[in-house]
């Protein structure tokens, strides 16, 4: 088995004040690095620095002295750095037309909540650390919305489906064709440009690479660029050399940089809590009795089918036992001389085995819903079904909330070509808490989820479609 990821608390980094004009101050690069006179960029790391009077390019970035992390600033904002004000200011001033239009908009991608999470973060990064106003759009898809599970506590990232079709039809799943616009001029490509990351590895290189603020290459001046992705590469931005020590400026780091955004820019709304009202707050108390932990099991699209999930039983459960060993591991390896209890939080696609397991171990062990499963990209996953606006809304709304129920845990034991429950862990911010296991693996070997067999950061972040 790996090992995993540890959360390193993200204390605030102070402020340091430098004789420059906001739009110009980034961190020093190698000598030998030139870059072309690009767009002026807004440096989020430096607060206060419209109080600070100079020049009348410097917009009013106010923000409060996050370096004390002050009871003042939301929960969310703790830990988590000195930028979010500043940004926020930013955000609102360009939507209201005082700064000058410059937008990144990601274009909902037909997949599921995990994989549309990452891909959005990611994007969000991008926009943050290129000096762009981040905007949310489903471009006229039947893919629920966003807007569906979450609120937008901090900054307005929806954005209408408005646009001309010619803007974002290639970027969809559907398309078929190049990928870019074409060369005919029906695009004003000084205005707009698109970048189609969707499955691709080495198109998302960039992040880990590239100077984000010349991105794209040769149109990173373009008002507003549509984005479409479902690949996370939030960690890899801690090895980017131009941007690595902006970041740690901003007072981000490579294990909290993800749960950071994804808490910036989502919350679960009424409708995601009143779905999973009764798992919460059994997953809620903060008593040091209580071991909580999640085991998230994906057996695969075809469970989605309930005839198919019931024919499957036999290797359905022949596939969980190795994640009931690793669970039964944690308990015993976990727990300390206060722990007087231990829940399991089982989160799968298969509804019979939610329902095999909480009559295996009790209602007092196991925690879980027993709604049908649906797929959030349910005319690809489940051709034939009634694919409602509604019924997708719900399924957005099921799959957000077994996200944050299983944020909520100590442990977690996820799928390895899975990203739903790792998303969930990254976002729990725990210490050496996840463990993966490959419910297709016939080799035999007894899976080792013991105190030192938890997979690392590095190899969490990489997996499936990234973080």
């Amino acid at each position: 088995m790996s090992r995993c990821r540890g959360f390193s608390v993200a204390g605030a980094t102070a402020a340091v004040f430098l004789v420059a004009v906001a739009y110009s101050k980034w961190p020093s690069r190698d000598a030998a690095t030139t870059a072309p006179a690009r767009a002026l960029v807004p440096d989020f790391s430096v607060p206060h620095l419209a109080s600070l009077g100079g020049p009348s390019l410097v917009p009013d970035f106010s923000t409060s002295d996050s370096s004390s992390e002050s009871a003042a600033r939301p929960e969310a904002f703790i830990n988590c750095g000195n930028w979010q004000e500043s940004y926020m200011t930013f955000h609102r001033r360009t939507l209201a037309g005082e700064l000058p239009p410059r937008y990144l908009v990601s274009v909902a991608v037909e997949a599921g909540l995990a994989d549309r999470l990452v891909g959005t973060i990611s994007e969000f990064y991008l926009a943050l650390l290129s000096g762009r106003a981040f905007q949310i759009t489903n471009a006229g898809q039947s893919t629920p919305r966003m807007e569906s599970a979450y609120d937008a506590p901090y900054v307005n990232w929806t954005r209408g489906d408005d646009d001309p079709a010619i803007l974002t039809e290639h970027l969809l799943k559907a398309y078929k064709g190049e990928r870019q616009y074409a060369t005919s001029g029906a695009v004003d490509t000084a205005k707009y440009w698109s970048m189609f990351l969707v499955n691709q590895l080495k198109g998302n290189d960039f992040y880990a690479t590239q100077d984000l603020r010349e991105v794209p290459e040769g149109h990173a001046d373009a008002e507003t660029v549509f984005v479409s992705s479902n690949r996370g590469r939030v960690f890899q931005l801690f090895d980017n050399p131009y941007h690595k020590e902006q970041l740690y400026m901003m007072g981000l780091r490579p294990d909290t940089a993800f749960a950071c955004a994804f808490h910036f820019l989502f919350r679960p709304n009424s409708a995601v809590e009143e779905a999973v009202k009764q798992e919460v707050e059994r997953l809620s108390s903060t008593d040091d009795t209580v071991l909580k932990i999640a085991v998230q099991i994906r057996m695969g699209d075809s469970v989605f089918d309930p005839e198919r999930d019931q024919k499957r039983a036999e290797n359905t459960l022949k596939a969980s036992e190795g994640f009931v060993e690793c669970a039964k591991q944690i308990a015993a390896s976990r727990r300390s001389p206060k722990t007087s209890k231990v829940l399991w939080y089982v989160a799968s696609d298969s509804e019979f085995l939610r329902a095999h397991l909480l009559s295996e171990y009790g209602a007092d062990t196991i925690v879980t819903n027993s709604a049908k499963s649906i797929h959030t990209d349910c005319s690809h996953i489940m051709a034939g079904t009634n694919c409602t606006d509604d019924a997708l809304a719900s399924a957005l709304v099921s799959a957000a909330g077994t996200i944050l129920a299983m944020s909520m845990t100590d442990y977690q034991v996820v799928t390895q070509k899975s990203g739903f429950g790792r998303v969930a862990a990254w976002l729990s911010l725990r210490w050496h808490s996840v463990y993966a296991i490959d419910p297709h693996d016939t080799s035999g070997e007894e899976h080792q989820c013991g105190t030192a067999d938890y997979e690392l950061l590095e190899a969490s972040a990489a997996r499936w479609s990234g973080i």
